[in-house]
């Protein structure tokens, strides 16, 4: 990524459950199989997940006959703030993003900010990218939070 051109993308989330608790949900591979690159019509299939600096992991989803891996690295963890990791979905491309979520307490909960910076290349599906992750924001929630 440090020669080619980068876009960024930003989604924002509040959550009624403290910076703690969103954190470790992150950390939970049981809990992470429930929002995160899953899909309305898909079934998450596999999730090895080395929640570490240096550690991999890989989320299968199963769309219909189809599985769609994504596989990344993490790049920074700081209890309670701060996720940082790369990913990719071999399947469409070699490229990698970078993610980095923020986490920041309020009063009733925290509200996360998640940003991915990645090749223009994909900036024409801007929309879909920003759309999945708004998706796996409120899923989050919804596991963090019990609903």
């Amino acid at each position: 990524m440090a020669d080619e051109k980068l876009f960024t993308i930003t989604v924002t989330h509040s959550f009624r459950a403290s910076a703690d608790q969103v954190f470790d949900a992150f950390l939970d591979p049981a809990k992470v199989a429930k929002f995160l690159f899953v899909t309305p019509t898909g079934t998450i299939v596999r999730c090895d997940w080395d929640a570490r600096v240096g550690g991999k992991f890989v989320v299968t989803d199963r769309r219909g006959d189809e599985e769609i891996a994504h596989e990344g690295e993490f790049v920074e963890l700081q209890r309670p703030r701060k996720i940082v990791f790369d990913v990719r979905v071999p399947k469409y491309s070699s490229d990698s993003g970078r993610v980095s979520i923020d986490i920041q307490p309020t009063e009733t909960g925290c509200d996360v900010s998640l940003s991915e910076t990645m090749s223009t290349a994909w900036e024409q599906h801007r929309g879909s990218i920003e759309k999945g992750w708004k998706g796996i924001l409120v899923g989050w929630s919804r596991v963090v939070e019990g609903r």
